[in-house]
């Protein structure tokens, strides 16, 4: 499959594919598989608040949230407030994409108001049979739910919510495999 960053700007990879616990970094998150979705194939790239998205493939929008405001960056602590977590995880402003494959695709922790208007516009009047094409804006990264920093959290999945699979990017030839980016922290880790 052909996937395009998305994204045209110059991003850092905060945890690739496998990325392990973080205690405190920031743009990223805990991988494991969450109530939304596997992410183990999961991708955090830190992005400034408002860095423009688009879509990675072509598809049709399946859901969308921006309504979201809140954000629990401490939700890592062992201390971290049940209560707190649940309300981060409900405000998580994301898009999902179905591919034409059946994969989905899952741009999440995007901007208050971070859905791009016209895709809004276009699934008040088609609903489920928005078509989007690849490189289509689609919003902008934000910093909602639960995260640590401003970042943009891309997974893709078999199915609507599990099953992560790993993606390749036509423009962007590096490794995003978090064992190669951040041996430091695997080391003596069973993989």
């Amino acid at each position: 499959m052909t996937y395009i960053l998305p994204f045209s700007k110059p991003a850092e990879i905060t945890q690739g594919f496998f990325g392990g616990y973080r205690k405190r970094v920031g743009g990223t998150h805990k991988k494991t598989r969450y109530r939304r979705h596997d992410s183990s194939f999961a991708i955090d790239f830190a992005l400034e608040e408002g860095t423009p998205l688009r879509a990675a493939r072509a598809g049709y929008l399946v859901e969308w949230r921006d309504n979201g405001r809140f954000n629990y960056a401490h939700f890592l602590d062992p201390t971290a407030d049940p209560t707190l977590r649940k309300r981060a995880t409900e405000e998580t402003n994301y898009v999902t994409i179905c591919h034409d494959d059946g994969t989905f695709a899952i741009y999440a922790h995007l901007y208050f108001q971070g859905v791009d208007y016209q895709l809004k516009n276009c699934w008040k009047e088609t609903g489920r049979m928005t078509r989007i094409e690849q490189g289509q804006p689609i919003g902008w990264s934000g910093n909602t739910g639960l995260s640590t920093g401003p970042h943009l959290h891309f997974v893709v999945c078999r199915t609507k919510r599990v099953n992560s699979i790993p993606v390749h990017f036509t423009d962007y030839k590096k490794t995003l495999d978090d064992r190669v980016l951040f041996p430091e922290l695997h080391r003596g880790l069973k993989q």
